[in-house]
């Protein structure tokens, strides 16, 4: 049975969903990135957390005042912050000059409003986070 025979009978496959084109594929890209970069921060968070509730309970007579205690938290996302940038520079200059020598020149576009938002989430859980087994290490 031919394809037109299929279609004058009513018994033709569904067309298959074209791909999105233009500004909807792009937008459904970036989409992804943002729910990729959700779930990544998710854990870097609950790793964070975990791991300055248990550093912070560990110091108890060093831990004099909670400024001290937020201050080496944020010096510590800020460490974190440039040798990930570093890391990411080194990771994203490799394909842009395979492109670069292959084509012609390419400008590598970093989203700093969602880099700056996921730094700030990091900065104000690190925070909370050290502060918050002060208390503890002041009742023991």
């Amino acid at each position: 049975m031919s394809t037109h025979q299929m279609v004058s009978r009513g018994t033709a496959c569904p067309t298959p969903r074209t791909p999105p084109r233009g500004r909807d594929r792009r937008t459904s890209g970036r989409t992804g990135l943002l729910v990729v970069l959700g779930i990544a921060l998710v854990y870097t968070v609950i790793a964070l957390a975990g791991t300055l509730l248990m550093a912070t309970s560990a110091r108890t007579g060093e831990l004099a005042s909670l400024r001290v205690v937020a201050g080496e938290a944020l010096f510590a996302v800020a460490v974190g912050a440039v040798l990930g940038a570093a890391v990411t520079a080194v990771n994203l200059a490799g394909p842009a000059g395979a492109l670069w020598a292959l084509a012609a020149p390419v400008t590598v576009a970093v989203p700093w409003g969602t880099a700056g938002l996921a730094l700030g989430a990091c900065a104000v859980v690190a925070a909370l986070s050290a502060v918050a087994g002060c208390p503890r290490t002041a009742r023991r």
